[in-house]
């Protein structure tokens, strides 16, 4: 029956693709990762790509399925996985055999504690895309990254290593063939999980903005002001943290005495100073509980407290 049934999704075009997607998602059909699977060529790239680019929602998560507010629950949340971190060398890291196993055995404890999600913020391999491991190391973390059970869903962003530091149209389609949509939602137990895409903010000041900004952070807008009523809580996650001591600290990169552990380009540890004003006020919603970040491979907290409007 798999087989004739995969067949058949096989032979549909994207249009009738779009529409039996919408009809199983309306149904329920499409949290079994069963019938998910079929509409991919591996086990691997449909538990990774669970995030759709279309509709902008995470497969089986929609507010109509887990809009409804439960009872306290907990998720995991991992930052860099970074595969080839360690051993930086010609390629984006030659070996990144100690990495891969500190993510097996966050997978077994993962497995272990069953969490309701998982949330892993970006910078899946330490090769660039272009870098002579970067395909190795992808396929590496993507076969990892499955074993985690199908029941928990998993969560991807674009970090920096993913797409560039200054990302192209070109790497972040290949992103989201490997991980699915670069930002999106995804809703669990009546808490809405807000998941951006912090690359498209990190352009050089003497650049004009990525073009696919705005959108985004109309997109945010416009998620925050729908479900305003509805979210008993909202978690915002991103690779970048929008800022590390204070908003109006200045722009940070990485101090050329340490650069060797990213390679010779200048990597910014924040959100450009510009760009932080706008995102903070719409973040400044009651509803929104916290901001999870990646990228800097240190572990900090912030308490941020909103400015009233002049």
């Amino acid at each position: 029956v798999a087989v004739a049934a995969r067949a058949f999704v096989e032979k549909l075009s994207p249009a009738d693709r779009a529409r039996v997607l919408h009809y199983l998602d309306r149904k329920g059909e499409l949290k079994n990762p069963r019938c998910w699977r079929l509409f991919h060529a591996t086990a691997v790239e449909a538990r990774c790509t669970k995030a759709r680019c279309d509709i902008r929602e995470y497969v089986g998560n929609s507010y109509d399925a887990e809009g409804q507010w439960d009872k306290p629950f907990f998720f995991v949340h991992i930052g860099d996985p970074q595969l080839g971190c360690k051993k930086y060398d010609a390629g984006g890291g030659s070996s990144w055999e100690t990495e891969a196993e500190n993510m097996r055995k966050a997978v077994k404890l993962v497995n272990r504690l069953r969490p309701k999600y998982v949330v892993i913020s970006g910078d899946m391999t330490n090769a660039y895309p272009g870098d002579t491991y970067h395909e190795a190391q992808l396929k590496d973390i993507r076969a990892i990254t499955a074993k985690i059970s199908d029941s928990i869903p998993v969560l991807f962003m674009p970090g920096n290593h993913d797409v560039g530091d200054v990302p192209s149209e070109e790497t972040t389609q290949r992103y989201q063939a490997s991980f699915g949509a670069n930002y999106y939602v995804f809703w669990f137990g009546g808490v809405l999980n807000i998941v951006l895409d912090s690359t498209l903010f990190m352009r050089p000041e003497d650049q004009e903005d990525d073009p696919r900004l705005q959108p985004m952070l109309d997109w945010l807008e416009e998620q925050l002001e729908t479900n305003k009523y509805s979210a008993q809580h909202v978690l915002v996650f991103l690779h970048h943290p929008i800022y590390a001591a204070s908003p109006e600290e200045p722009d940070r990169f990485v101090e050329e005495a340490v650069r060797h552990v990213v390679g010779a380009r200048p990597v910014a540890w924040s959100l450009p100073r510009r760009h932080r004003p706008r995102l903070l006020r719409l973040l400044a919603d009651p509803a929104v509980k916290g901001v999870f970040a990646g990228h800097t491979h240190r572990n900090l907290a912030r308490v941020h407290r909103a400015r009233p409007e002049p």
